[in-house]
């Protein structure tokens, strides 16, 4: 009997242990400073993980991680997932798209490039109450209208 549990256990282990991982083709070191509508606040240093399928932000603080953002299908926080329209309403106060947060993260222009100049480090765009600009290392989002404002800075 204790030979089959043996057994069972290396096996339970094996199992565990090969699960395959997400193969990131992009990482890069980040520093975040973010206050959103729903009184939210981080200011912090982590990284930021993309390939295709998936977009990981993890924060950390005294070498702790202290925050997980996954973009899929859904948008999770910390293991809590939103629906990407519900994440939107509850963090930004406003519906916006679908993958909004997917072009900030990705650094891509908001909203199909409308209102888009083009600067000498990057690009900007203003949009009603939204200024969002990229200048080499930074990005910034901000809603004067909700007060939400996004910072990243790659380190």
């Amino acid at each position: 009997m204790r030979q089959i549990f043996a057994v069972l256990y290396v096996l339970f282990l094996l199992n565990a242990c090969s699960f395959k991982k997400a193969d990131f083709q992009q990482s890069k070191a980040v520093f975040i400073n973010a206050k959103f509508a729903n009184g939210f606040r981080v200011s912090e240093a982590g990284f930021l993980y993309a390939n295709k399928e998936l977009t990981r932000l993890e924060l950390y603080k005294f070498g702790q991680g202290i925050l997980e953002l996954e973009l899929n299908r859904q948008i999770c926080l910390n293991s809590i997932c939103y629906s990407r329209e519900n994440f939107n309403k509850t963090y930004f106060k406003e519906a916006h798209y679908d993958k909004i947060l997917d072009d900030i993260l990705g650094e891509k222009p908001i909203y199909d490039g409308l209102n888009l100049q083009k600067t000498s480090c990057g690009f900007k765009q203003e949009i009603n109450f939204i200024s969002y600009e990229l200048c080499s290392k930074e990005l910034s989002f901000k809603d004067d209208k909700n007060k939400i404002l996004l910072k990243i800075n790659r380190i």
